[in-house]
């Protein structure tokens, strides 16, 4: 959202191959549109930060940024509200407050505060914009050069490409190709695999995965294979431009995850050693051993303890491409039914639910599951809810107690009144 000559960007997809291997974030940055910098410690801002998220909704609505919903591994349905400051000045160290262009300290550098602030003496800068500023531009570990000169070289900044540096177009530094417009940058950074890179006679970092401009362009013959044409795991994660996806049972180019995969349809990346077969999701006979044997596999639960484990995502049973939403319940108890798993419907033959993330609840007492004793009462527990539960509790009657063992009553027998014999129940 767009606030006081700032950029507010909350979260989103930090993914960067070899480096952050994180699909969402909930790190808050602001731009300052004047100085066309990223201002300093924006984050210690949120005082409580919520989840990580991407694919959300911002809205500014009376000086307040909204976020709404998003995904991060399920789909969100939450809303934060964020009051806007008018700067960030008073979050900032005393070296913050040097970068932002909207503040200073005081002139006993107590304090860092708004440049409107009364306090300030009147002889100080009333901003850093546009000589002081360039050199902030380009403080990024993140940035390669091509997009180094891109966001340097506009308003009152020049770029250097043989030293990498920004300067004030007003005092640049000897340099023998200074850069002050960003359509004359290099174009490298734009293509994203190495033939493509190496076709427009750029530098291809197979590290890091990136194109770029460079005294000597990558040969098209030096280039590995297309990802796509390595069918086996371990084929696959050999190449560090590549990743093997275990859901989908492909191989994938590094630079494919956040346009294609941003919403979860890889559900494992398998990388190098991490290579396994998985477990096979058809032996599992529950909906607990089910769930932890592979994060290939879902239930289809079909009522109480009946279901049947199969290979699926968080939409339904099959992947992708023989993806559904209905759950195949044949053989179970005689029946043969197709039920549709994106609600529980009831019907006079079978209850049927698609269990993905976590396993619903079932009712141990009912379905005669629980193994309380003759004299104890069954209480239904969510595992869920109650921490360590085991789904039930065994409730006694008045005059017995719970057993050490959590299922049995023990009599409470009154010894004052039991004269004769030993006192084997209560009356």
């Amino acid at each position: 959202v767009l606030y006081n000559d700032n950029l507010y960007v909350f979260g989103g997809n930090p993914f960067e191959h070899t480096s952050n291997r994180l699909c969402q974030a909930n790190d808050l940055f602001v731009y300052n549109l004047g100085c066309q910098i990223w201002l300093p410690d924006t984050n210690r801002a949120l005082a409580w930060l919520p989840s990580r998220r991407t694919a959300h909704t911002t809205l500014l609505r009376n000086a307040s940024m909204y976020v709404i919903g998003g995904y991060n591994g399920m789909v969100l349905g939450d809303m934060y509200r964020y009051e806007l400051p008018d700067s960030f000045c008073s979050q900032h160290s005393s070296t913050a407050c040097h970068t932002d262009p909207l503040c200073a300290m005081l002139p006993n550098q107590t304090a860092c505060v708004a440049l409107t602030d009364p306090r300030i003496n009147a002889s100080a800068p009333t901003t850093m914009c546009p000589a002081t500023i360039c050199g902030l531009r380009v403080v990024t570990d993140l940035l390669v050069p091509d997009d180094e000169c891109g966001v340097c070289a506009s308003g009152p900044c020049s770029y250097c490409s043989s030293s990498g540096s920004c300067t004030s177009r007003s005092s640049p530094e000897t340099c023998s190709s200074n850069i002050t417009a960003a359509g004359s940058c290099s174009q490298c950074a734009a293509h994203v695999s190495c033939a493509d890179c190496a076709s427009a006679n750029c530098t291809w970092d197979s590290v890091r995965s990136i194109c770029s401009a460079g005294a000597r362009a990558t040969s098209i013959a030096t280039c590995p294979p297309m990802c796509s044409s390595y069918t086996v795991c371990g084929d696959c994660s050999a190449h560090p431009e590549c990743f093997y996806c275990a859901s989908t049972r492909t191989c994938i180019s590094v630079m494919a995850v956040m346009s294609e995969y941003s919403f979860g349809q890889c559900i494992r990346y398998q990388i190098g050693s991490g290579c396994t077969a998985g477990a096979s999701c058809s032996s599992k006979t529950n909906c607990s051993s089910c769930l932890s044997a592979s994060p290939l596999c879902g239930w289809c639960d079909g009522g109480g303890v009946l279901g049947k484990c199969s290979a699926g995502t968080a939409i339904g049973p099959g992947l992708y491409s023989m993806n559904s939403s209905v759950c195949l319940l044949a053989g179970l108890n005689g029946t043969n039914s197709s039920i549709n798993s994106s609600a529980v419907i009831t019907s006079d033959r079978q209850v049927s639910n698609w269990q993905f993330y976590s396993c619903a609840d079932i009712d141990e007492c009912a379905l005669g599951l629980a193994r309380c004793g003759a004299n104890a009462s069954c209480v239904n527990e969510d595992p869920a809810v109650v921490y360590g539960s085991k789904g039930y509790r065994c409730v006694c009657p008045p005059q017995y107690k719970l057993s050490s063992n959590g299922l049995s009553c023990d009599p409470v027998c009154d010894k004052v009144r039991c004269l004769h014999g030993k006192c084997a129940a209560p009356n």
